[in-house]
């Protein structure tokens, strides 16, 4: 089968980047796939971060086409000789911010004319996190192009059903990542090249923006350290002012005990920081599903989410990690001390290589070949 991939890759950094590449891996097993990507995304002052661009040792690279600006029109009518010539079964385009609402829009209607294959949306997010009329409208009128909606969890199925009661939904998943670099650092050896002396470590990871809850983990980390010692580590980049978080942070007198690496972390350093990690916290306020946990998983790594979203379906309780409400510091505390004095009889990580080998990529592939049927 011929594919047509539209999606971020290398240069630009972070997790649609990461999944981009990896599923034209596993898609070019079987395909013949072509992927095409942006040579510009969103205008700079767009952007809630310090750099779009992915300037770290280890990029992960994918041959493409990068030749669109979410932006420019012209552009877009630029590619469409490229595609026609590629006469693919199947047009696929990784959807996650409305930014590209108008391009797709275009993109999808012209090469389902040009060349007769059907076209899909991968939805990392069907509506963004951040609520807005704007927003929504600017998704509602991209999704509403694609003959076939692929989505990651049950809510998201059921928001394509209400809005789109006419397409072909398939609920589909995020896989677990495996081409992430493994040196088989020690958690002592991590520990000690990221400065970490505490006997137990949590990891939050990635930027950080409202829906992610970081404020109600740092609310719970109080009622956990009455109990016991531990270091939180909130490795990422801030999408929003800092300010608060440093407050309840010094408000709860946890200077010591909250470590903030307020940075992208580049795809090198990635391992030190779950390898040094006890387990990730993800005190997620909404999701569809997370990348956090599919890395956390490749290095075996378990987690304690907020039972949101697809989460539920990546985290079986007391096995793979612990789920919790919600906005309910209490329980998020009560999960993680939980986990820590079971932390030695249960055998997580034999559990989670059970999880991994359902939600690979491979299996992801298959799924999206299902978009083709009639």
């Amino acid at each position: 089968m011929k594919i047509v991939v539209f999606g971020l890759t290398y240069p630009f950094r972070g997790g649609i980047s990461h999944f981009t590449t990896a599923l034209y891996d596993a898609l070019s097993k079987s395909h013949d796939v072509q992927l095409i990507s942006f040579y510009k995304l969103y205008p700079d002052f767009l952007f809630p971060g310090k750099n779009q661009l992915d300037v770290g040792e280890g990029a992960f690279k994918a041959p493409t086409l990068a030749e669109i600006s979410s932006m420019n029109p012209f552009t877009w009518l630029k590619i469409l000789p490229a595609i026609k010539r590629q006469k693919p079964d199947l047009v696929l385009f990784m959807w996650w911010n409305p930014i590209m609402a108008f391009c797709y829009f275009f993109l999808a209607h012209a090469t389902r004319i040009l060349t007769g294959g059907k076209t899909a949306f991968y939805c990392h997010n069907v509506f963004p996190h951040e609520e807005s009329l704007l927003a929504r409208l600017l998704a509602r009128v991209a999704l509403n192009s694609p003959e076939v909606v692929m989505v990651q969890s049950a809510r998201d199925a059921e928001q394509v059903k209400a809005t789109f009661p006419h397409k072909k939904c398939i609920k589909a998943f995020h896989p677990m990542y495996d081409n992430f670099p493994k040196t088989g650092v020690s958690r002592a050896d991590a520990r000690e090249k990221l400065g970490l002396k505490s006997r137990r470590v949590l990891l939050f990871f990635g930027h950080i923006r409202k829906y992610k809850g970081l404020d109600g983990l740092l609310n719970a980390m109080p009622l956990v350290l009455k109990k016991m010692e531990c270091t939180l580590v909130v490795a990422g980049e801030f999408y929003e002012p800092r300010e608060p978080f440093d407050q309840i942070i010094a408000r709860h007198g946890m200077e010591d005990r909250v470590r903030i690496d307020d940075a992208y972390i580049g795809n090198e350093k990635v391992e030190l920081y779950f390898s040094a990690a006890d387990a990730v916290v993800l005190p997620y306020v909404t999701a569809s599903q997370s990348g956090v946990i599919a890395l956390a998983y490749h290095f075996n790594v378990p987690a304690i989410t907020t039972d949101v979203g697809g989460l539920k379906d990546v985290v079986a309780q007391g096995k793979t990690g612990y789920l919790v409400p919600p906005n309910d510091p209490e329980k998020l505390a009560e999960a993680i001390l939980e986990f820590f004095r079971d932390q030695d009889a249960v055998d997580f990580a034999s559990h989670i290589k059970t999880l991994k080998a359902k939600y690979s990529w491979d299996a992801l592939a298959r799924e999206i070949e299902k978009c083709v049927d009639p």
